[in-house]
C-alpha cells in the first residue's frame, strides 16, 4: 500500500465509467478500509473521495461495495480515537461522505 495503491484505485474509478471496472475497483476500497492503520493514507491519496464519487454511477452493485466500504471505515475509525492514536473530526465527515450517507438513507420498516 506504500507505493500508491490507494491512488491507482482513485485513478482507475475517477478514469473510467465501466461498471465492471468500478465494481471491481469498489470491491477492493471497502476492505482497505476496513483496515485502520491505513486510513489517513486512503485520504490523502483520494481514496475516500473515490468512494465518494463513485455514489453517482447507478449501479446498485456499485453502490452496494461503496456502503460496505463507509461501513467498514466507520467501524474501525472509532477505535482509533478511543484508543488515542488519532483526534479530531471523522475522515468520513472531512471527504464529503456522510453527506452522501445523510441524503441517501432510507428509512427501514419496522
Amino acid at each position: 500500500m506504500s507505493k500508491g495503491g490507494p491512488q491507482l484505485l482513485a485513478k482507475t474509478a475517477s478514469k473510467t465509467d465501466d461498471p465492471q471496472t468500478l465494481r471491481m475497483v469498489a470491491g477492493v476500497l471497502p476492505n482497505l478500509c476496513g483496515n485502520e492503520s491505513i486510513h489517513v493514507m486512503l485520504k490523502d491519496e483520494g481514496g475516500i473521495k473515490a468512494l465518494v464519487r463513485m455514489t453517482s454511477f447507478a449501479n446498485s452493485e456499485v453502490i452496494a461495495q461503496v456502503a460496505i466500504g463507509m461501513t467498514n471505515f466507520a467501524k474501525c475509525e472509532p477505535r482509533g480515537i478511543m484508543q488515542g492514536r488519532r483526534k479530531g473530526r471523522s475522515l468520513l465527515v472531512e471527504e464529503g461522505a456522510l453527506e452522501w450517507l445523510v441524503a441517501n438513507a432510507e428509512p427501514t420498516s419496522a
